[in-house]
């Protein structure tokens, strides 16, 4: 009987050694993250530059991808998604939920995909928006997880 309690004991301590030395390597490293988008509303793509840890590419191409308006007195809603690629073979999706109005706009974003030297990010953050005479710029601050 003592046997047995020792061996269970025993199993119980090394599953929980194992838990705790396993968790560093489950805890990601959160990097803090700036895009900047200048987006045009004649052209596409736009460029953006990444700043801070979490930017594995400095700078890119972003297009819209699908979008739904909604327009209403005061102030207006984006719900939609923007494809940034970085290269060729490096790139990743943010959704976008942002309101919106003549004075700017406002919102959150979520990786929702990512590829290339990016693959398997995650990260969220906001989105700030100011108007310029044929586009927005916009700046979204946030983490990135590796």
């Amino acid at each position: 009987m003592v046997t047995r309690r020792t061996f269970t004991f025993a199993t119980m301590v090394a599953t929980v050694l194992l838990l705790l030395a396993a968790m560093p390597a489950v805890a990601a490293d959160r990097q803090a993250i700036t895009i900047t988008v200048q987006t045009s509303f004649t052209t596409d793509p736009d460029p953006f530059t990444a700043t801070g840890r979490g930017a594995a590419c400095a700078d890119g191409t972003v297009v819209d991808g699908p979008v739904h308006f909604e327009f209403q007195r005061g102030t207006n809603v984006h719900a939609g998604y923007k494809e940034f690629t970085c290269d060729e073979q490096t790139g990743f999706v943010l959704r976008l939920n942002a309101r919106f109005g003549g004075s700017g706009s406002v919102g959150r974003w979520a990786v929702i995909d990512a590829w290339g030297d990016v693959a398997g990010i995650q990260g969220a953050g906001s989105m700030v928006g100011g108007p310029l005479e044929d586009g927005i710029l916009d700046s979204y601050s946030g983490t990135i997880t590796r």
